[in-house]
């Protein structure tokens, strides 16, 4: 399996919270991380726009990254919320063992 970083971002720290909750009940993510709020600018409806936003950085496995992303889709607040996945190219082993232990990996995840 191959570990990887998934980030998504969201407007307030209970969003957050919220959304991590949901991933780790659901087994589709071992860890999450929420850091902010930051200062985001991107475009938006043909304008530059700047935020605070809270960061979500998620830490999964490859094979599970369709049914986060689609889980995330479904709950995140945002018309297009970022979903964002980069595989671990290096982890220590006893990580790596310990995040996928804590996966629902079988396919028949809570729904």
């Amino acid at each position: 399996m191959i570990p990887i970083v998934v980030s998504t971002t969201c407007a307030t720290a209970e969003e957050a919270q919220t959304i991590a909750t949901d991933l780790l009940q659901r087994r589709l993510v071992a860890c999450v991380q929420i850091a902010g709020p930051l200062t985001s600018s991107y475009w938006w409806q043909e304008r530059i726009t700047t935020e605070d936003e809270y960061l979500l950085v998620m830490k999964s496995v490859r094979s599970l990254f369709d049914r986060l992303a689609d889980r995330i889709a479904t709950i995140h607040p945002y018309e297009v919320p970022e979903i964002i996945a980069t595989e671990v190219v290096r982890s220590n082993d006893a990580y790596r063992t310990w995040l996928i232990n804590q996966l629902d990996t079988s396919g028949h995840g809570q729904q």
